[in-house]
């Protein structure tokens, strides 16, 4: 299941989605994960970063495998375990009965789209983002491509303060303080494709649409984003504008 849901299970509900969880990143995200998991007593296998320059401290007790994919997963009705596959193409067997994955984040552009923009693909923040052209909306946070909690609420402050002035108002400018657990990270470096993987890889896990359904779509021409939706129902119904 995604990280961040395997989050909101622990945090709101106190449910733990397994007893031996690993969890597959491409981005500092996945070790918040890891810190609640091991704080409420969650066992964690294995924190696997696809990066094998990454620059995150982390001090838990899980063993950390970067420059890694999971490159399969094993089970029946209920997952047993996956494959991890390194850079040098060597491939262990890790038993465990929950994967959580992260991949990053999307800003939520719709606002600034409706205005008549197009979302603009940036090779930076690995996302569509909002687009140039904003006129009568001032954006903050992930959507101008700022990351962070504590950063993107004293952003979002700066714009108030801003807008207040010119509609007459006399704001006072404060700060938003640092955020317990915050993360500020780069921006996910994107896997576009884990090579080697024979069965089934997932693009839109409610729509059962996998990677070469994608490949299918453009090989008969139905490559434009809007044409491949249609044409394989990714990211349609209630995944419409998440995926």
């Amino acid at each position: 299941m995604m990280a961040g849901a395997m989050r909101s299970y622990l945090n709101r509900f106190a449910v733990a989605p397994g007893q031996r969880t690993a969890i597959f990143t491409t981005n500092d995200s996945g070790y918040a994960l890891a810190r609640d998991l091991e704080a409420a007593g969650v066992g964690l296998a294995a924190v696997i970063d696809s990066r094998a320059d990454a620059a995150f401290a982390y001090t838990g007790k899980a063993r950390l495998i970067t420059g890694a994919v999971v490159s399969d997963a094993r089970g029946g009705k209920a997952l047993a375990g996956v494959n991890v596959t390194t850079a040098n193409g060597a491939t262990e067997a890790i038993a465990l009965d929950a994967l959580a994955m992260s991949g990053g984040f999307s800003p939520i552009i719709h606002l600034a789209c409706h205005r008549g923009g197009k979302p603009q693909w940036s090779d930076a923040h690995g996302a569509f983002m909002a687009p140039s052209e904003t006129r009568g909306l001032a954006l903050a946070g992930a959507v101008a491509g700022t990351t962070g909690l504590s950063a993107s609420f004293a952003e979002g402050a700066v714009r108030g303060v801003v807008i207040a002035k010119e509609l007459g108002f006399a704001p006072q400018a404060f700060g938003a303080g640092p955020v317990d657990g915050d993360i500020v990270a780069p921006p996910a470096r994107p896997l576009w494709n884990i090579r080697g993987v024979k069965r089934k890889a997932f693009v839109d896990f409610q729509n059962d649409v996998g990677r070469k359904d994608l490949g299918l779509a453009v090989q008969e021409g139905y490559g434009d984003v809007e044409l491949a939706k249609r044409y394989t129902t990714s990211g349609m119904a209630t995944d419409q504008g998440k995926l």
